[in-house]
């Protein structure tokens, strides 16, 4: 674990509601697993006297990415950072995942969940392990990644506005019957 002052590389809206934000933070960048966090010192002054803890959404060679939406004063602030803005960051915090080798990982979140599951995607992207991600959202305007079934990506929409009509529980359930053949083990 670090106490590292990152510097903000990027804070954008990626979909309607949730943020996208990068720092610089060489040392969590380094260390972190897909299942981790950070807490995060919003603000210098008392108020919010207390750290936010983020899961890591990502990590790219000396950056880690985070996914949030704003519900309070903590990511009201954080959602008002710019480029080049200090930030003190202690992480990577948690265990991260483990899974067998021999499954097929089948990634399921939505919402503000999904931040370590687009990290543990990216690392499976990254390994060529072969995985299924299936994300739900209420409508088509909260999500940020493509609809692409052929590679493993299935979204889902309560609305039925995108994806597959249903929920992320609903689009796990059709996941699951198509590869019922294929072990499935999750280690938490």
């Amino acid at each position: 674990m670090y106490i590292e002052d990152a510097t903000v590389i990027e804070n954008k809206v990626i979909a309607e509601g949730i943020h996208r934000l990068v720092l610089s933070a060489s040392q969590i960048a380094a260390s972190a697993q897909p299942g981790q966090f950070v807490n995060i010192l919003v603000h210098d002054d008392l108020v919010p006297l207390l750290r936010r803890p983020m899961s890591i959404a990502g990590v790219n060679k000396d950056s880690i990415a985070l996914i949030y939406k704003i519900f309070g004063a903590g990511t009201t602030i954080m959602a008002s950072w710019a480029r080049g803005q200090r930030v003190n960051l202690m992480g990577p915090l948690g265990r991260g995942w483990e899974f067998d080798s021999d499954s097929l990982p089948i990634l399921v979140g939505g919402g503000v969940g999904l931040a370590p599951i687009n990290f543990l995607h990216e690392y499976l992207l990254g390994i060529s392990k072969e995985h299924w991600l299936v994300i739900g959202a209420h409508s088509k305007k909260e999500h940020f990644l493509a609809h692409d079934p052929a590679n493993g990506i299935l979204l889902t929409t309560d609305d039925g506005s995108a994806g597959f009509h249903g929920t992320a529980l609903d689009g796990l359930q059709s996941v699951l019957q198509e590869n019922e053949n294929v072990f499935h083990h999750v280690k938490a």
